[in-house]
């Protein structure tokens, strides 16, 4: 939040993932808040599709802008939270009979 108690945004963040499994190629990339959201159901994320459809299991890279804008927002701690909601389904196995 800011000094006046607004919640701040950080421009753009980097997010990229790699699954844990052989050969897995590293997909993600820049994405851009829209009203303190960045979320590709809402079309600000497009590089972040690419995740879609993979496991949740791997590495993962989340980075902010190396600015001294967002170097002071921590130093102030100005940070209370960062939200990261990550959605996935899948399919049990049939119940046994």
């Amino acid at each position: 939040k800011d000094g006046n108690g607004e919640a701040l945004e950080v421009p753009v963040v980097d997010l990229n993932f790699k699954e844990a499994k052989d050969g897995a190629d590293t997909v993600g990339g820049s994405a851009s808040a829209v009203d303190g959201i960045i979320s590709t159901r809402r079309g600000s994320a497009s590089a972040w599709t690419a995740m879609q459809g993979k496991g949740p299991v791997g590495e993962w890279e989340m980075a902010l802008p190396d600015t001294q804008v967002v170097r002071d927002l921590f130093a102030k701690e100005q940070v209370e939270d960062i939200l990261f909601v990550l959605t996935y389904k899948g399919r049990t196995p049939e119940w046994p009979n």
